[in-house]
């Protein structure tokens, strides 16, 4: 999805990514209870004191900073780089690593790219990005997280599963998104593209009339985690809270590179 789609769309969904928020905030208490936990996972024991993080599409931070800190706080010295395209984004998360004492290089720069970063101890993609990627743009994603990772590394995914979600609690052709003091934002099913996998909505505010149409793909935990596995030699699936879960892959395979997945098949790129 473009950089100023995404922008304006993180500005009119309530999405969470913002720290100074209550909503954000409570995000990022909920993320540091999450990192805690999952620190005690075996994978973890053998992490340099140096660690190297890489959080990808890392939006405002809540993610990366929070485990950053939850790290710290276990004695060891996190090197937190934190990439997202959105420019807006990557201010405010320069901003909220240092009011949390978190040393972060923060990067405006395209994930599908990140390998040209170097190698991470953790590779980390926290929130809710993978929609943004459509069923062809998430193997390149993986690709270039798995080359980013050092060869014992780890990636660490938090998702939910969103297709349990829609069989359960249906797909809502309109939907209110959010309604608070000065804003009422509302999004309606516009079509779906079979071949890209990626439903079209498009969302307004009523009050202000500001307005975007989003492309948003929906996977279940289970096709994530297997996704990772053809990247990593071992995955894992921890438990969350309700429909989130973390997932994590150990030791890429560096069977599939970036490069390989460059050119497109011909049908997509026609489009």
């Amino acid at each position: 999805m473009e950089k100023k789609i995404l922008e304006k769309a993180y500005r009119l969904f309530d999405w969470k990514d913002d720290p100074k928020t209550r909503s954000g905030k409570e995000r990022y208490v909920k993320a540091l209870a999450k990192f805690k936990s999952l620190l005690g996972h075996p994978w973890f024991q053998d992490i340099p004191k140096e660690v190297q993080i890489l959080d990808l599409c890392g939006g405002m931070g809540i993610g990366g900073v929070a485990l950053a800190k939850t790290l710290q706080e276990r004695g060891y010295s996190p090197r937190l780089t934190l990439l997202d395209i959105r420019g807006d984004a990557i201010k405010e998360a320069e901003k909220f690593s240092t009011e949390e004492g978190v040393t972060c290089r923060c990067i405006a720069g395209d994930a599908l790219e990140a390998y040209s970063l170097g190698r991470f101890d953790i590779v980390l993609l926290y929130g809710a990005p993978l929609p943004h990627f459509d069923a062809w743009m998430f193997p390149r994603l993986l690709a270039s997280a798995s080359e980013a990772t050092k060869d014992n590394g780890i990636l660490v995914i938090e998702e939910m599963d969103r297709v349990y979600f829609i069989f359960t609690k249906g797909f809502k052709d309109f939907l209110v998104e959010s309604m608070e003091e000065g804003r009422f934002v509302v999004s309606v099913h516009k079509e779906y593209d079979h071949l890209r996998d990626v439903y079209r909505r498009f969302g307004v505010d009523l009050i202000s009339g500001e307005s975007v149409e989003i492309e948003l793909t929906f996977r279940s935990i289970a096709t994530i985690a297997s996704f990772v596995w053809m990247f990593y030699e071992q995955v894992d699936i921890v438990g969350g809270d309700d429909l989130i879960h973390l997932i994590i892959g150990k030791k890429p395979r560096r069977k599939i590179m970036p490069r390989d997945l460059k050119e497109l098949p011909s049908f997509y790129t026609k489009r």
